[in-house]
């Protein structure tokens, strides 16, 4: 999406450098909104990986089979 908009390749990456990686984004929300199935839920839909929903709801996420 980036480079149909004209963005150079070096600054797409250095954008994406600057990132907090998503599972720590994810513990972040997690912790704010609470580690209910219904937020990790909310947290999938907006995009956040399996992986980055085990690391911020931990055993909550695992013995729902990651659908929580």
């Amino acid at each position: 999406m980036l480079e149909a908009d004209g963005v150079a390749p070096e600054e797409r990456e250095a954008a994406l450098a600057e990132l907090e990686p998503e599972a720590e984004r994810a513990r972040v929300l997690a912790a704010r909104l609470g580690r209910t199935p219904k937020v990790a839920a909310q947290l999938g839909r907006k995009g956040f990986g399996p992986d980055a929903l085990e690391a911020a709801f931990g055993a909550l996420f695992a013995e729902d089979g990651g659908e929580a």
